[in-house]
């Protein structure tokens, strides 16, 4: 497809159409396997990748269905699958992490619903679905509305509505607030289990090692009140703080309740059928579109693990802190249903709240086990539906297929090392880091320093293009072999794990090490662009023998002048950030140090970077910045191709190569500067062929959960239990709307618009009637009009000033644009459109002209700059062929072409994903 960039002039409509406890250890156990599997592994021993899953679903995908000979597996260069490894049963395991983990481990393989304190009504409806009920009652469905109508409503606001209603209505008999709570849940089956937890937030009393205890493992603090116990002789047992979890089965089963939720929860059935149709044709993936299409979710449907109908699901973890300046530490965790389209799964609508831990746990599996718990009980018993499209029940079975989390989160869920390890890649690469001699911190240095011989660490170069992936279980099963708590830990540093994960227990899951993918948005938007920030200001650790005087070919901003006037032109560019940016960088050299986001950081490095650096930053580094910035930018897409899979894996590996050579050069003093977010670049690629594209796996469905959820507290002296409450309504309200009613409230009166098909919406402000087009514009509006029915000598149009577009942008025209000061406008005319196709709803452009080719080629096309558009640069063009609005900003005057003013391009990265979790520019 052919695209160019251009500014809108007018849009016309009218005449024209615009638009320490002992526990038994199971002979089966990851225990079990230990002690025989720690010699084989010291001999370098080879086994031979089996899947412990041997029980294959007769109603799956299989290949009797889809399965072809033909069709790509996932290969990887060593062994990464979860092998069955034989040997003799130890009487226990000698560290105490090991035993509680692989005691929470045993616990989910016996998991039962019974066992879970659940209402017997809501049980009853887990194992015995129906047909959702009809609420027939209007005063029933009057007070749910009224429940419903805020986010946060209060006693008071309700009753003062219900009071209200009933003056003017006094036959109306409402349900009272609490009522109003007991029906939501009642009609949804959507309930919390509390649990007890440490009052300093230690463990949850959850398992067969914290469960039985009245004092905390780790503190010692009592588990129940100790007044109330002497006061009531030890009958009450009043707990000092429990945890909520929400279970997951009532939120599954609300999914089909409807025609229109059936048939929503049917796309990745179909999605799935379109991919095997095109492997069977094509023999490869062409484009990568979304999580289901890579070798993982892949290989898992062949082999008869993810059935038919089964909810696919994605379990994210992060943590919180809710407000800036009181100490209010969370932890909270969602479910995404991978059952449904990319455009409603990140939406607040269809998120599936599954947990809320106050504090900072010391053990995170005990708060982990309990929803994992229902899901692993779900698994063994099965979870039946009502499916309203089919009108009857069916069975399913919830398969895990991903587990989320930033970097600190993900080391607590896949029990691996930290990023500063010896082997602490997140992907289990077989990259051993280096440290300096005397320092704890590892770095994955892939070169080898010169004069540099220490233990451990003085392997040779690494070759970056190839690396290598650890065999994850038998690894696991060296570290749990350890007879001492010495040499424990010489075995997690010589593997990087140091417990099994809590989910070795879930029976149908991915593979551990295909359950944790990277998180791009961290690494790729705060990780390496401050790295990079702090070499160009030459604010890094220098080492001795290292100096500062050394680094002044490319720390470039040293210079507090220079870096002061760098920050102002970043500030300046912020006239020129459509609104659709979302924040526009602020000055760096002000507020780089005092909260700079996620986003101003993208919009920073990789849309203004290359412009701002070109012939700032020498040449070599400006080159090897712009790798950098082409990776992101591929990797941040929503829709990537095969060969832009290969491009960007082919162009990282040159990214990290002249990374090390220009600034690491393979000095000791500077191994600190290979940090493992520059090394993790290297599987981005690798990873979106086996995982499909990383920003399907964002943390942002997250973090607007943790965001949206924060902004309903209004109980500042309890804020985590105000967060639960709202946690738990957001699930009850979620499952109603996908059961019984559609309780979207009203908005007010909606402005003049013009629907134009196809996702295109014409909005105010508009001309109230055909206005003469004089001058240049006119002329090139009939020119463009002849050849029709009517033999145009002048143009008398209805202006429109703004259309949105399908990706939820809205373009805005000079017509109206034009008329603010530019500090006041947030530019949204620049827009990105295809090749011409026939006029139907007009636009007005002005052409840029064509980006310069040699510049395009040296920036790693990554900077398409070019000068202002001339005279004779006028087009009308259909308004359907705009893709997209742009920013298009002015090059310092240092980096003219041909001393003429020049403007760069900037497109916003993750865009499609953005406007899929619900972003949209407010009309």
């Amino acid at each position: 497809m052919v695209c160019t960039y251009t500014s809108v002039c007018a849009l016309s409509v009218g005449q024209r159409s615009l638009q320490s406890h002992d526990t038994q250890v199971d002979p089966g156990s990851v225990a079990a396997t230990a002690a025989a599997t720690a010699a084989a592994i010291a001999a370098g021993a080879d086994h031979e990748d089996e899947d412990l899953n041997d029980d294959r679903r007769e109603d799956g995908y299989g290949e009797d269905r889809y399965g072809d000979d033909d069709i790509p597996h996932d290969e990887r260069t060593e062994d990464s699958g979860e092998a069955s490894i034989p040997g003799s049963t130890p009487e226990e395991l000698l560290i105490d992490e090991h035993r509680i983990a692989n005691a929470y481990i045993e616990a989910l393989k016996y998991a039962s619903l019974d066992d879970e304190n659940l209402p017997p009504e809501v049980l009853e409806r887990l194992r015995s679905p129906r047909a959702p009920p009809k609420i027939d009652d209007l005063d029933t469905t009057m007070s749910l509305r009224l429940y419903l109508s805020s986010p946060n409503i209060s006693v008071e606001c309700y009753n003062a509505i219900c009071e209200a209603v009933c003056l003017r209505h006094p036959e109306d008999s409402l349900l009272s607030f609490d009522q109003v709570k007991k029906k939501l849940a009642e009609i949804t089956g959507v309930v919390s289990l509390p649990v007890d937890m440490c009052p300093k937030s230690c463990h949850a009393y959850t398992g067969p090692i914290f469960g039985p205890l009245t004092k905390c493992y780790y503190c010692g603090e009592p588990r129940y009140d100790p007044l109330v116990l002497e006061a009531t002789g030890g009958k009450v047992k009043r707990p000092r703080q429990v945890f909520h979890t929400m279970p997951l089965g009532p939120q599954l089963q609300a999914q089909r309740g409807t025609p229109e939720g059936a048939t929503d929860m049917l796309y990745l059935r179909n999605a799935t059928e379109s991919i095997f149709v095109e492997l069977k044709r094509k023999k490869k993936i062409e484009v990568y579109k979304d999580a289901l299409y890579g070798t993982k979710y892949i290989d898992a449907v062949r082999n008869g693990e993810i059935g038919k109908d089964d909810p696919v699901l994605v379990l994210s973890v992060d943590g919180a802190q809710l407000y800036r300046d009181k100490k209010s530490d969370c932890w909270i965790y969602i479910w995404v249903l991978l059952n449904l389209s990319p455009h409603k799964r990140y939406k607040k609508r269809y998120i599936l709240p599954g947990g809320i831990i106050p504090g900072k746990p010391k053990n995170f599996d005990s708060y982990l086990y309990v929803g994992l718990h229902h899901l692993s009980a779900l698994q063994r018993e099965g979870l039946p539906m009502w499916d309203a499209l089919k009108k009857k029940v069916i069975d399913t079975n919830p398969y895990l297929a991903l587990a989320t989390a930033d970097g600190p989160g993900l080391a607590m869920l896949d029990g691996t090392v930290g990023h500063t390890g010896a082997l602490g890649c997140r992907v289990h690469c077989a990259v051993v880091g280096r440290h300096r001699p005397g320092a704890p911190c590892y770095y994955p240095a892939h070169l080898k320093p010169h004069d540099y011989n220490v233990a451990g660490c003085d392997h040779d170069s690494i070759d970056v293009s190839r690396t290598l992936v650890n065999a994850y279980q038998y690894k696991l099963a060296f570290v749990l072999a350890s007879a001492n708590q010495t040499q424990f830990e010489l075995r997690r540093k010589q593997t990087g794990i140091a417990k099994p994960t809590i989910f070795s227990g879930i029976l149908r899951r991915a593979k551990i090490t295909d359950l944790f993918p990277l998180n791009i948005m961290h690494a790729l938007n705060l990780n390496v662009p401050e790295l990079h920030h702090r070499l160009m200001r030459g604010t890094m650790d220098c080492i001795a023998p290292d100096s500062k005087d050394a680094w002044a070919e490319w720390a470039v901003f040293m210079d507090n002048d220079r870096w002061e006037a760098h920050g102002r032109a970043v500030a300046d560019t912020r006239p020129y950030f459509p609104g659709s940016f979302d924040r526009p960088p602020r000055n760096p050299a002000q507020k780089i140090n005092s909260g700079y986001k996620a986003i101003e950081y993208q919009n920073y490095m990789y849309g203004l970077g290359p412009g701002l650096f070109y012939n700032v930053l020498p040449e070599k580094y400006w080159i090897n910045f712009c790798k950098l910035v082409r990776v992101a930018r591929i990797m941040f897409q929503h829709e990537i191709t095969f060969d832009q899979v290969s491009i960007a894996h082919q162009t990282a590996v040159e990214y990290v190569k002249s990374y090390e050579t220009l600034y690491y050069q393979q000095k000791v003093s500077r191994i600190h500067f290979c940090r493992q977010s520059v090394h993790n670049i290297l599987h981005l690629a690798p990873e979106t062929a086996r995982g499909g594209p990383l920003s399907y796996t964002l943390q942002y469905p997250m973090e607007r959960t943790i965001g949206n959820l924060g902004q309903e507290i209004k109980q500042p002296s309890n804020p985590f239990a105000n967060l639960l409450q709202r946690a738990v309504v957001r699930c009850q309200v979620n499952a109603l709307r996908a059961l019984v009613l559609d309780l979207s409230c009203g908005g007010p009166e909606k402005r003049i618009r013009i629907e134009l098909g196809d996702g295109y919406t014409a909005l105010h402000p508009r001309d109230g009637s055909g206005q003469k087009i004089a001058g240049p514009e006119g002329l090139v509006i009939c020119e463009a009009l002849q050849g029709e029915t009517d033999n145009y000598t002048q143009a008398r149009l209805v202006r429109w000033a703004r259309i949105r577009l399908p990706n939820g942008q809205i373009a805005r025209c000079a017509w109206k644009e034009g008329q603010r000061p530019l500090e006041n406008v947030r530019m949204a005319r620049n827009i990105k459109v295809r090749a011409h196709s026939p006029l139907r709803m007009l636009a007005l452009v002005s052409m840029y002209p064509p980006h310069d080719p040699t510049l395009f080629k040296k920036s790693e096309h990554t900077l398409r700059a070019c000068t202002l558009p001339g005279a004779n640069s006028l087009r009308v063009i259909n308004v359907k062929d705009i893709l997209s609005v742009v920013a298009m900003v002015p090059m310092p005057r240092h980096a003219w072409i041909e001393g003429k003013p020049t403007v760069f391009v900037v497109e916003k990265l993750g865009l499609d994903i953005s406007h899929m979790g619900g972003a949209e520019e407010i009309a």
